[in-house]
């Protein structure tokens, strides 16, 4: 999708005649039809911008001005004050086409700013957020490019796009293995994306036996929502809606578990987190995992390998087998901002370790403490 189209031009043209229609009768009545004039749009306060590249288009679409310099693109964060376009051209064309100009930069701006909110709180988990199609009527290409704008990742368009098998449809196949059924015979194009909600456990293990890859759940809480995702156990995709906002969304995934070892990549992670668990080792050398909040559970069934940086309390830190030396300058660093309740090692913190904490409540190591453990 582009900001220049069919459609965006259609409304475009749609929200002049609406706004001047006959004509602007106070301009008309002001200002002379030569008078040469030039503005600047600033922003208001600090927003991520979006659709500003419809403003070639206002303007061509009632008759063109001398001069228009954008200074941003969508998708930019701009500070409060900051000039994102000027323009230069008649006096009357400038006045009449300004609303228009704002009303889409202020609506599409600010879906931007929200999007990007969102994207933000689920930043450094493997977490996308998605758009809808509970849009503005007729604003739908628009508000969807400014929620790309705002990092967000698109989802289908309309009804034409996708497949999305929700409760209804099941109802009226007649079920899940049905619905699923007749999509695989309706011959649509294999790139066809397909998915399917899921109301109870026994539609989830029907849509899974019966093939799904990519599962709706819909109203979880966010503890029910990690419980799914684990019995789900990457049989499937797992998309979650209804119930999401701002202050669940950085938590709908704070269950981290991965069922082999973790073996490479960094971790950032905003907010509290509930529990991260990994089946084996954890971490490569160089990697930092890092809590912006307090981290419930830390359980590694190897060794750790990474470097673990948390903001505030870690109740729990369980290591099945070693704290590894990296072998480069001061090895592993387990950093907690404030307590660590529990240190527990099956083997040896080894040499180069270094573990701080302002205070450490039990510590149960099953081999050697070769490393240094600072309370501070």
């Amino acid at each position: 999708m582009t900001w220049d189209s069919p459609e965006s031009r259609e409304l475009i043209s749609l929200a002049l005649r609406e706004d001047i229609g006959p004509g602007d009768i106070t301009t008309a009545a002001t200002i002379p039809s030569d008078r040469l004039a030039q503005g600047r749009f600033y922003a208001r306060d600090e927003v991520i911008l979006a659709g500003i590249e419809l403003l070639p288009i206002i303007y061509e679409l009632h008759g063109g001005v001398d001069d228009l310099v954008l200074f941003s693109k969508s998708g930019d964060k701009v500070s409060r004050d900051y000039a994102v376009a000027k323009v230069k051209g008649n006096a009357r064309t400038l006045l009449e086409c300004e609303r228009v100009s704002l009303n889409f930069l202020q609506r599409l701006s600010g879906v931007a700013s929200l999007a990007r909110k969102y994207v933000d709180a689920v930043e450094g988990t493997k977490c996308k957020v998605l758009d809808t199609r509970k849009t503005t009527p007729g604003l739908r290409r628009l508000e969807k490019l400014a929620a790309a704008a705002g990092g967000v990742t698109n989802h289908r368009v309309g009804l034409f796009d996708a497949v999305l098998i929700k409760n209804n449809h099941i109802t009226a196949a007649g079920g899940v293995q049905n619905a699923i059924d007749r999509v695989s015979k309706a011959h649509l194009p294999p790139e066809t994306p397909v998915e399917i909600e899921i109301r109870t456990r026994e539609e989830l293990d029907e849509a899974l036996a019966a093939g799904a890859w990519h599962v709706l759940l819909d109203n979880l809480t966010p503890k029910q929502a990690a419980a799914e995702i684990q019995y789900i156990a990457e049989r499937a995709k797992v998309e979650l809606s209804g119930n999401i906002t701002l202050d669940t969304s950085g938590t709908a995934l704070k269950t981290l578990k991965v069922n082999g070892a973790f073996l490479g990549g960094s971790l950032d992670i905003k907010g509290n987190v509930g529990t991260i668990q990994s089946a084996g080792s954890f971490g490569t050398l160089g990697d930092t995992l890092t809590v912006n909040g307090n981290l419930g559970k830390l359980l590694i069934g190897g060794d750790l390998r990474s470097n673990v940086h948390v903001t505030g309390n870690l109740n729990t830190l369980q290591v099945a087998a070693s704290i590894v030396d990296g072998g480069v300058e001061n090895g592993v660093v387990v950093d907690v901002g404030n307590a660590l309740g529990s240190l527990i090692v099956g083997n040896d913190i080894q040499p180069g370790v270094k573990i701080q904490a302002k205070t450490i409540k039990k510590q149960q190591i099953g081999g050697q403490n070769l490393g240094e453990i600072v309370l501070a």
